[in-house]
């Protein structure tokens, strides 16, 4: 019974998961989760208790599955051409726009991952993701300006750079962690590199262009329906076991 209750409560969470990447399926730049799982071995192995007495079947049934944290998967969505001059994507799975917040608690450094570079500009001339409102930063550390008065047209090249009319005013900054599975969620599809080292990286960024959803719609589809079918064979162990418990209470019971 435990052990179907396991299975249950670790479907349940892979529901969860695939039905918010499910959700997402539609967001620039989304880099789905994906949730681990491990086998539990019996509690006598697990708490190191080999002197009591066992059962050889049920130490290979082990105690079920638990679920794990989450992870971010590495691989991001296809390049979708906008037309846009102010939507910039980088190519390839590696490397992220590198932004800034308030930090939200001692030593957070304020930078944030993202690969939505949908932009716009504010009054002053700043880039920002058009999602949030965040500032893209250059290799400087810095926001990019532009001049909103003049006529010149904004261009973006292949490394990054952004120019207004022939003058150059900033570059921005890609950069990525030794572990990008372990990058932190925090909305509006940024990425915290909490408690890892910040490296610089390079890429080739597309103007014109935005990274789409790196959710697979119909692979999701059946994750969900997969989960349930196992959250329900479970549910269904563990209502044949109770009635063959309570069954067996009543004939062994009764005078």
């Amino acid at each position: 019974m435990y052990v179907s209750a396991s299975s249950v409560a670790a479907a349940m969470a892979r529901q969860d998961v695939v039905s918010n990447n499910l959700a997402n399926v539609n967001t620039v730049g989304y880099r789905p989760d994906a949730l681990d799982l491990r086998h539990r071995l019996s509690a006598r192995q697990e708490d190191s208790l080999l002197n009591l007495p066992s059962n050889a079947l049920l130490e290979r049934l082990g105690a079920g599955v638990q679920p794990m944290g989450t992870r971010v998967t590495t691989k991001g969505g296809p390049l979708m051409a906008t037309g846009n001059p102010l939507d910039v994507a980088i190519e390839g799975d590696d490397g992220f726009f590198v932004t800034s917040v308030k930090p939200a608690f001692e030593g957070d450094s304020g930078l944030r991952f993202t690969r939505d570079g949908r932009l716009t500009m504010r009054s002053d001339g700043t880039l920002v993701t058009a999602s949030g409102g965040y500032p893209l930063l250059d290799t400087g550390g810095s926001p990019i300006r532009v001049n909103p008065l003049s006529p010149a047209p904004l261009t973006i090249d292949a490394d990054g750079t952004v120019r207004q009319g022939q003058a150059e005013v900033g570059k921005f900054r890609v950069a990525s962690v030794a572990e990008p599975a372990g990058l932190i969620k925090e909305g509006d599809n940024m990425l915290s590199p909490r408690g890892q080292e910040v490296r610089d990286v390079s890429a080739t960024v597309r103007s014109g262009h935005a990274e789409a959803s790196g959710v697979d719609a119909i692979r999701s589809m059946m994750a969900v329906t997969s989960a349930s079918n196992a959250a329900s064979s479970g549910l269904g162990m563990i209502s044949y076991y109770s009635d063959m418990m309570s069954r067996a209470i009543q004939s062994l019971g009764r005078p």
